[in-house]
C-alpha cells in the first residue's frame, strides 16, 4: 500500500449511513468512480477467470466466474448478497445523443437512476451520486510540512489530490524523516473523511427529483 494514499476496497457497498468493506480487487477509491465504458474481457487471475459485473458501467466491478454466488453481479449490485450493497440487480443502460443534466456533457452513455423515478444520467455522475468516495476528504499534506509534489500538481487542500507515483516517494521520504507530523497529518486526513458528508455525492438521491434509493 503507498504512503499518502488512503485505499478501500474496490466494491465499498451501501447500507443505510454505513459502509461496509469487503475485499474484492485493492484499487485507489477514485477509480471505482470513473469506469471504462468498454467491457474487459474475462481474464485469468491465477486460477480464478474473472468477468465484469452486468452493471460494470456503473460499478466498475469484475467479479469470479465460478464458485461465486450469482453469476452476474458483484457484492454491492447483486439483491442475493444480504449484509448489504445497493442490491439493484440489473439497471439499464442506453445509448444517448443528450447532455447528461448533472455534468452537461455528452457522454454517450446513460442509466436510469435506480429508484426508478423515470431520470437518466450518465454512468460517471450516477456513481458519484451512489457511491461514497473518500478521496472527496483527502487533504494536501503540504501545509502540515511534506514538500510538493515533484510534478507541479497543486493539489486542493480538501479534496482528490494527485496521487502521482512520484508523489508517493516524496511523501514517503517526508514520513520517515518526520514520523510524528506525519502521523498528525494522517490523524487529521481521518478526521476529514469520517466527518465528511455531502447533500449530493453518496446520497443515493436522484439530483432532478431528490428521491432516495433504499434497498428493499
Amino acid at each position: 500500500m503507498k504512503i499518502g494514499q488512503k485505499y478501500c476496497f474496490r466494491g465499498t457497498i451501501y447500507s443505510g449511513p454505513e459502509y461496509i468493506m469487503f475485499a474484492m480487487t485493492l484499487t485507489p477509491v477514485s477509480s471505482h468512480l470513473f469506469p471504462h465504458t468498454k467491457l474487459p474481457t474475462s481474464r485469468m487471475t491465477g486460477v480464478v477467470t474473472e468477468k465484469p459485473c452486468k452493471n460494470f458501467e456503473l460499478c466498475g466491478h469484475t467479479i469470479p466466474s465460478s464458485n461465486f454466488p450469482s453469476d452476474d453481479f458483484c457484492m454491492g449490485c447483486g439483491s442475493w448478497f444480504r449484509v448489504g450493497g445497493f442490491g439493484w440487480d440489473a439497471l439499464e443502460f442506453r445509448d444517448t445523443a443528450e447532455d447528461c443534466a448533472v455534468c452537461m456533457e455528452t457522454v454517450g452513455r446513460e442509466v436510469e437512476f435506480p429508484t426508478n423515478c423515470g431520470h437518466w444520467f450518465c454512468p460517471p455522475c450516477t456513481a458519484k451520486v451512489c457511491f461514497w468516495d473518500e478521496s472527496r476528504y483527502h487533504l494536501d499534506p503540504v501545509p502540515y510540512g511534506c514538500p510538493p509534489c515533484p510534478n507541479g500538481c497543486i493539489n486542493p487542500a480538501v479534496g482528490t489530490q494527485c496521487y502521482c507515483e512520484a508523489y508517493d516517494d516524496v511523501k514517503e521520504t517526508w514520513r520517515l524523516a518526520h514520523p510524528d507530523v506525519f502521523a498528525h497529518f494522517n490523524d487529521v486526513e481521518d478526521m476529514s473523511i469520517e466527518s465528511g458528508t455531502d447533500p449530493v455525492y453518496g446520497s443515493a438521491k436522484c439530483p432532478l427529483c431528490r428521491v432516495q434509493y433504499h434497498r428493499k
